[in-house]
């Protein structure tokens, strides 16, 4: 995705994740190594530091070191770790995919092992840097970190933030070459084949997303508002999505976690993607509810009786990837 010296420019700050999102609780990740252990996902294929900055170790004893933004890309990009030099700094999807939204506190094991000399995990609570450049004042860059709200917040989740670049903040450098067919050009294509009920594309992750949420229909023109749709429980979002028949097609279902989170456009100031979609608030599926705020750029848990917009999506066969 970036390449060493090149992180951190927008060619390397995506609108979208370039690699498959995973399942919610996919523990797709294996640790391997002691001296200079990693971690590869093995569904996304991008392959981690075993151990943030800082620490080392099978239990990656120590304490993190923490960098401004412009030393955190540096670090990255002249990395020399596992026998590889080819390391650069995340962007933010590529962080938001080392969640583990089956666990209790969003870290997997394969991230936080035992200290063997403690007996205990190493504590996920780190605020991490992204490469990912905020949409700000240019006389005030930012950039966005990802910090987890486990134990901090009423409703556990992950907050998305964008921070002052001379902030310090840990660093977990990772690496993967740059796959085929990434560069996608305008990511979101709206398709109206069926009269009023129009769909958006997205052809980063391959999926497509019914045009307006549910309570929405039948779809308004012009851009949506925070007030189109219904504020459903999660009951009800997967219900509605279960039984719809829309556009052709009725297997539709509710988004995962990671497929909400990557509709945001981070690079945007207004965080949502102006070429398709346009409610603010989307209510995930899986173990437990969560919502993707897209005017905050937040995942934040919910529980089973709180509400927000229920909005469809299906996996998209490659025919209808425009």
């Amino acid at each position: 995705m970036c390449v060493p010296g090149s992180c951190g420019k927008q060619t390397c700050s995506p609108s979208a994740p370039y690699f498959p999102w995973p399942q919610p609780g996919h523990q797709a990740f294996v640790r391997s190594g002691t001296g200079e252990s990693i971690v590869t996902d093995t569904v996304t294929k991008l392959v981690w530091q075993g151990c943030v900055v800082g620490t080392s170790g099978p239990g990656c004893s120590g304490d993190p070191t923490l960098f401004t933004w412009k030393d955190a890309i540096n670090y990255c990009d002249n990395l020399q770790w596992a026998g590889f030099s080819d390391w650069y700094l995340p962007d933010i999807y590529a962080l938001v995919s080392m969640g583990n939204f089956g666990a209790g506190d969003f870290c997997d094991a394969a991230f936080a092992p035992i200290d063997p000399s403690t007996g205990s995990r190493l504590a996920c609570g780190q605020e991490s840097w992204s490469s990912t450049l905020a949409d700000d004042n240019a006389a005030f860059p930012k950039a966005f970190s990802l910090q987890n709200l486990n134990g901090r917040w009423v409703q556990p989740g992950l907050s998305v933030a964008s921070e002052d670049l001379s902030q310090t903040f840990s660093v977990r450098c990772v690496r993967r070459s740059l796959p085929s067919g990434s560069h996608y050009g305008i990511r979101m294509v709206g398709v109206a084949t069926t009269p009023g009920q129009p769909v958006v594309v997205d052809k980063a992750s391959r999926t497509m997303w019914k045009g307006c949420p549910a309570g929405g229909d039948p779809c308004p023109t012009g851009s949506f508002t925070a007030k189109v749709g219904d504020d459903l429980t999660e009951a009800q979002a997967k219900s509605y999505c279960d039984s719809l028949v829309w556009a052709g097609h009725d297997d539709w279902r509710v988004p995962n976690v990671y497929e909400a989170f990557g509709v945001i456009d981070l690079t945007r100031s207004t965080f949502h993607n102006p070429d398709g979609l346009f409610v603010f608030e989307i209510l995930t599926g899986g173990a437990h509810p969560y919502y993707v705020d897209l005017s905050l750029g937040t995942l934040m848990g919910l529980n089973q009786t709180m509400t927000r917009k229920g909005i469809c999506i299906r996996d998209a066969a490659p025919t209808e990837i425009p």
